[in-house]
Parts: C-alpha cells; structure tokens; sequence
C-alpha cells in the first residue's frame, strides 16, 4: 500500500515453549491446560547453547529466517561483527550464504545471512 515498507513477525519455534524449570515447574505448567506435553531433553547444556546462540541472533537485529530441513553445511566460527564466536553451519541459498544455528532437539533451526568475510571454516 503506497510504497510503505511492512515488517511481519512470526516465532522462530511455532508450536513451542521453552521453560527453565524442575519437575515441579514441568507438572505446573501441563497442570495449567495451556501446554499439552513436554519433550525430553537428554543434554540441557546443548540445548542452552543453541538457544543462547539463538539469542544472540535475535539480539543482533539482523533479519532471521526460520530453517526446517537443515542440510548438511560447512561448520565455521563467526569471526567478525555482532555474531563473533558462535559457531554453526554455513549453507547456501541461491546466491546467498546463510550460517545456520541449529537447536538439534527441535531438528529446526535461525539462520541470518552473512558475508564470506565475517567467518572462518572449522577442521572437522
């Protein structure tokens, strides 16, 4: 409408809540109706590092795009600008590099685009 740029937000999990808490938290929040189940989670301190990195992401202000199938990618570390020292996976998409963060629970995953420039690939 008349030139006007639009901005549209949608959550990076759908369908997801993530709450840091014991069992009793766990059973309080199922108890309240407003969550249907609780997912297992084997390795809490993975699962912090992907949200933390997650964060970091949102926390930037760089435009986010939600990423379903992860693909296989190069792992690399962030070595300049606002994301310096999280470490994830580079794809490409068309023309454009992307570097993923991946929450391995949810086999979902955030990534931003980024330039060739601002990381550097990790050994295997």
């Amino acid at each position: 409408m008349g030139g006007r740029v639009r901005t549209a937000h949608s959550p990076l999990f759908p369908g997801y809540l993530f709450l840091r808490g014991d069992d009793d938290d766990r059973v309080a929040a199922l108890e309240s109706n407003l969550v249907a189940r609780s997912l297992p989670v084997d390795d809490q301190e993975r699962l912090e590092t992907s949200l933390t990195a997650v964060l970091q992401l949102m926390l930037a202000d760089l435009p986010l795009h939600p990423e379903n199938r992860i693909g296989p990618g190069t792992l690399v570390e962030i070595i300049d600008g606002p994301l310096a020292g999280l470490t994830g996976q580079v794809v490409r998409r068309g023309k454009a590099l992307r570097f993923v963060v991946e929450v391995e629970l949810l086999q979902r995953g955030v990534s931003v685009e980024i330039e060739r420039w601002m990381f550097r690939p990790l050994d295997a």
